[in-house]
């Protein structure tokens, strides 16, 4: 809720106002007014923040409507932003925002049933003079929720996620297949933001791969040292010109899934959506297959592995088929698997990454323009950096298991 007394809250809600203004008249509404306005707490917001917004209008013809926003604005730090491209990530974000519309023309053209609706609704944005800004749908407000972070993901949530993934990498292979052109297109608008941005120096991500390396060394696990000493240096090496590449989410830490359930004891998933396209790009599928399995599948079922692997090509395939396209030529399991020995380290590296993010307690969450503009060397606690141990180090035997690294 607002509090009027609050200065941070006052100019909050200035900045509502103001950028409601347009999405609002796009709507026809004529009057609003905000009934409700959650801000976001310290730590919430990484590179950005989130704003949950109720709006009460009346249209043009005199009916009332209830909006649900969740208004994402980047941080306007200029030293974070000469490191980090914020606005970048903010137009590419926006861009694959009409990449999915154009995604669901091409559906509803090839009359698929069941169309790809894994994503929230996007009203409006913008991105000027240092203030990028996104309009979306407030999938809360409708039953949606987060995954709790301390706990483990059930098979059924995991299931629900690969089969999503499956579903959204086949509208590229069936669309670059059927109109070449026009998915040459979409890949040209969205852009590889990660090579311009030098996050692993702001999170000082030298220095956590070495406390990573001594505690295997303590563990009486040199190859496991040795291993993550390479992943610690690895680059992005993807070829674009692979005809078996796909427009990828990038970003699967287990923060941008919003789940729907059957249930209050949350056992059975209805729906997921997926949110935060920033990183969005064209490369292997099997970057977001790896990196959302090594982030959120439980060390306990890592026994399922290639179950996963098949649940994902055989959903593929069959959304493919879906188009009257052949999995077998357009991405033989040959393939897909080639690809996890090559490209699946890079969802590894990923993973390792943002398990310091997903990982932390609410007293250890980095704030990334405090550090920037305080000019802070970041250090991460022993606790975390044991916590995160224990989630990288099965999958990073994992992938030592599957020849992936």
């Amino acid at each position: 809720m607002v509090d009027v007394n609050n200065l941070s809250d006052v100019l909050t809600m200035s900045n509502m106002t103001r950028w409601l203004r347009t999405t609002l008249k796009k709507q026809k509404i004529q009057t609003y007014e905000i009934a409700m306005m959650k801000t976001p707490q310290r730590g919430e917001g990484y590179l950005g923040d989130v704003t949950l917004v109720e709006i009460l209008g009346v249209t043009v013809t005199g009916n009332r409507v209830l909006f649900n926003f969740a208004i994402k604005n980047n941080k306007r730090s200029k030293k974070l932003r000469d490191v980090i491209p914020l606005r970048l990530l903010n137009i590419n974000e926006l861009r694959l925002y009409g990449v999915q519309r154009n995604f669901v023309r091409f559906q509803r053209k090839k009359k698929i049933v069941d169309i790809f609706d894994n994503m929230v609704l996007h009203y409006d944005g913008f991105s000027r003079s240092n203030e990028e800004v996104l309009v979306l749908q407030d999938l809360k407000a409708e039953g949606y929720c987060t995954h709790d972070k301390k706990l483990p993901m059930t098979y059924d949530e995991i299931i629900h996620v690969v089969d999503m993934y499956a579903k959204f990498h086949a509208i590229s292979f069936a669309l670059r297949s059927l109109k070449k052109q026009h998915f040459q297109e979409l890949v040209a608008s969205l852009t590889h933001v990660l090579k311009f941005a030098v996050m692993s120096q702001v999170l000082n991500e030298d220095e956590f791969f070495d406390d990573l390396r001594k505690l295997a060394l303590e563990k009486n696990e040199p190859v496991l040292a040795q291993k993550l000493g390479l992943l610690s240096h690895l680059v992005d090496y993807i070829d674009i010109n692979d005809p078996f590449m796909a427009i990828v989410h990038g970003d699967c830490n287990p923060s941008n899934y919003l789940f729907k359930y059957d249930d209050e004891e949350k056992d059975k998933v209805q729906h997921v959506c997926m949110v935060d396209f920033q990183f969005c790009r064209l490369g292997p599928p099997v970057y977001d297959l790896s990196n959302f399995l090594f982030s959120c599948m439980p060390e306990n079922d890592l026994e399922y592995f290639h179950d996963l692997l098949r649940y994902y090509y055989d959903s593929l395939s069959h959304h493919l088929i879906e188009y009257k396209c052949n999995p077998k030529v357009l991405y033989p399991f040959e393939q897909f698997r080639n690809q996890w020995r090559n490209y699946g380290k890079l969802g590894l590296r990923m993973m390792i990454s943002e398990s310091k993010v997903f990982l932390a307690e609410d007293d250890e969450i980095v704030d990334l323009e405090e550090i920037v503009e305080k000019n802070i060397q970041h250090k991460y606690s022993p606790e975390l950096v044991q916590r995160c141990s224990q989630k990288i180090f099965p999958m990073l035997q994992l992938a030592i298991d599957e020849k992936i690294i």
